[in-house]
């Protein structure tokens, strides 16, 4: 098990670097929480980091790093176990 600092410290990784750069199983993609990910399509549809030209892996990296910006540190402590850490 992880410590507090370690999974702070993870999370700050992961929005400074994206996720990809730590990497991570696409199963995340079904345990985000709602709120996270409803407030990163947000964000991406804002920005316009993605468009139709947007390579899935590339787009899948983009929404798991923005729904990790706004995850709780509740929230975030249950997906650690889907990052490659």
């Amino acid at each position: 098990m992880k410590t507090k600092k370690q999974i702070k410290a993870l999370k700050r990784e992961i929005v400074t670097n994206s996720a990809v750069n730590i990497g991570f199983y696409n199963t995340i993609i079904n345990a985000l929480p709602i709120y996270a990910t409803i407030e990163a399509v947000k964000n991406i549809s804002v920005s316009g980091y993605i468009n139709i030209n947007t390579p899935e892996a590339e787009a899948t990296n983009i929404l798991v790093t923005e729904a990790i910006k706004v995850t709780s540190y509740q929230d975030f402590k249950e997906l650690v176990k889907y990052f490659f850490h």
